[in-house]
């Protein structure tokens, strides 16, 4: 026969663990809404995601065959990487770089390349991702002050129109990645002080095609500093054009303006899907780029 004793251990370890249960519940639900408080304290959660442990595959239009790449969560180079997941548009899976969701970017569970989703942009309605530069991560690509000037941007892009120009990723006053005119190849600017110099892909991009796209800028060693642009076609199933590689003299700076992808902040907007964006401090090899699109990236 239990006593009166045995009856209050009972009650009060049942107390602990359906407070530990509620507990559980409103993390889960913070981290699968974007971790909206995070955003407003300066990005509280501080810990990898659970989606950083998970081996997602999908059967979407863009073949979901490119499953998480396991390299991210121990390269310590990774410094963010946005799979675009439904119900997790924001998230940073592998830091706390959060996004803010401006204007309404929604999930694309149809027609992906990663994971169980991508992100769907319209120009329309202005819509982009941000994230304020005193927000960043200290490790974060040109923050403000940052001794680091390296970094490797990787992301999957799918166009559905095209302006004059289309931006797509950038860090105001550091760099932007974008569409070129109405010529429409991709562009890395490339800013400090006095000015920018452009950096222009050979080939043209076209509407309705996925692309993996590979960005590279080693601003840590000058004075000529080298750079990649490294594109896939994944209609054709084949690198488009060639590499364009070289050097500039031009030394990029940090910058205290936000992150974005997918608007300039202005009255210039990217229409179209966006794919698993993965952002390095250090710099990548045409081999590693390869490995990140197939989804089978290790690590250095």
């Amino acid at each position: 026969m239990k006593t009166r004793r045995d009856m209050a251990r009972l009650s009060f370890c049942l107390f602990f663990l359906v407070a530990a249960l509620a507990t559980t519940t409103i993390l889960f639900a913070q981290s699968a809404s974007g971790n909206v408080m995070g955003e407003v304290l300066g990005s509280a959660i501080s810990s990898p995601r659970v989606v950083n442990t998970i081996i997602l595959s999908g059967d979407g239009a863009g073949d979901g065959e490119v499953s998480y790449n396991p390299g991210f969560a121990t390269d310590p180079n990774c410094v963010a990487v946005y799979n675009f997941e439904p119900g997790a548009l924001t998230e940073d899976s592998k830091s706390n770089n959060t996004l803010c969701n401006i204007n309404g970017v929604s999930s694309e569970t149809v027609d992906y390349k990663q994971g169980a989703g991508s992100a769907d942009f319209e120009r329309d309605l202005s819509q982009r991702f941000s994230i304020a530069n005193e927000l960043l991560h200290d490790d974060f690509i040109l923050k403000k002050g940052g001794a680091n000037k390296s970094f490797s941007i990787c992301f999957w892009l799918k166009i559905e129109s095209l302006t004059n120009p289309t931006p797509m990723i950038e860090k105001v006053g550091s760099f932007r990645i974008r569409n070129y005119n109405v010529s429409k190849p991709l562009r890395l600017m490339v800013y400090n002080s006095t000015g920018n110099d452009n950096i222009t892909h050979g080939t043209n991009l076209a509407t309705g095609t996925w692309y993996h796209a590979g960005v590279t800028f080693d601003g840590n060693n000058g004075p000529n500093f080298a750079y990649r642009i490294r594109i896939w076609d994944d209609n054709a199933g084949a690198i488009l054009g060639v590499d364009k590689v070289g050097t500039i003299t031009r030394e990029i700076q940090t910058s205290a303006s936000a992150f974005r992808i997918g608007n300039d902040g202005g009255t210039q907007e990217y229409d179209g899907l966006m794919d698993e964006v993965a952002i390095f401090n250090d710099i990548l090899t045409p081999d590693e780029i390869d490995a990140i699109r197939k989804g089978t990236y290790a690590g250095p």
